[in-house]
Formats: structure tokens, sequence, C-alpha cells
């Protein structure tokens, strides 16, 4: 079943690239290619953005909501051993990933929270009270 989508949600599941070129734009050259995965569900009232950040330590996670751009940026450190080893597979990612999504009018930027449990950073972005959906009564005359 598909699940019909608001252009408040077509924003979000758009990334925001700073050049407008298909691929992602990164702040310097530390930051790496690699990206956690996100789910961004709409709601009556709200945005939910869910990342998935396994094994990172929340001290080490940032969250912003700039000029309608909400940042998602983050660094995981390498556990290397410096142990010699006769063979090595090696897929998980290190170093610092940014995601940036566009977010419209319609967020009210000051009641926008996060919250990190078991790997997984959610973001609420709530909708300003004039925005949200609600049903109208009819009076019978």
């Amino acid at each position: 079943m598909l699940i019909p989508r608001t252009h408040a949600l077509d924003r979000l599941l758009r990334p925001f690239y700073f050049d407008g070129r298909s691929a992602p734009q990164y702040d310097s050259e530390q930051e790496s290619a690699w990206q956690p995965r996100v789910d961004v569900e709409e709601m009556d009232d709200k945005f939910v953005v869910r990342a998935d950040l396994p094994g990172m330590d929340e001290k080490n996670i940032e969250v912003t909501l700039d000029d309608g751009v909400l940042s998602i940026t983050a660094r995981r450190e390498d556990t290397r051993e410096e142990a010699r080893h006769s063979g090595r597979l090696r897929e998980r990612r290190f170093g610092r990933f940014a995601r940036r999504f566009q977010v419209g009018p319609e967020v009210d930027a000051q009641a926008v929270g996060a919250s990190y449990k078991s790997g997984v950073l959610a973001v609420e972005l709530p909708k300003k009270a004039a925005v949200q959906a609600r049903q109208i009564e009819i009076r019978a005359e």
C-alpha cells in the first residue's frame, strides 16, 4: 500500500545539498563518505527523524537546526588495535559524517528535541499549532 506524502515530508526526505548536486557535500577533508541509515516519519503534530548510530557515544553526536536546515553530525572513533594480524576484514566505517535535511516553516524550531537510546538517535520536530490538521465539526441547522 502506498502512503501519500505531503510536500513538507518530501522536503525532509530530500537530503539538503549545498550546491544542488546529487552527491553529498562534506564540510572538510576529514568527513568520511559513510552515512547512517535514517527513517523520516510525518505525523499530524510532528516529524520524527531516526538515525541508526550503533556503538556511538552520545557525546560525539551533534544535532543542530539552523536557518531551516537540520544537521546531524557525529564522529565514530576507530578502534583499531596495533597488534599484527594475519588477516582482517573490515566492514565498519569510522570517522566523521554529516546528514542534512531542509525543514519548512511549519516546524516549531524552539520545540525541537532529540534523544539517543540503544544506538538510535530520534529527533522530534513538532509542527506549529496552525499547521496541524484538525477535524472540523459540522453543525446541523
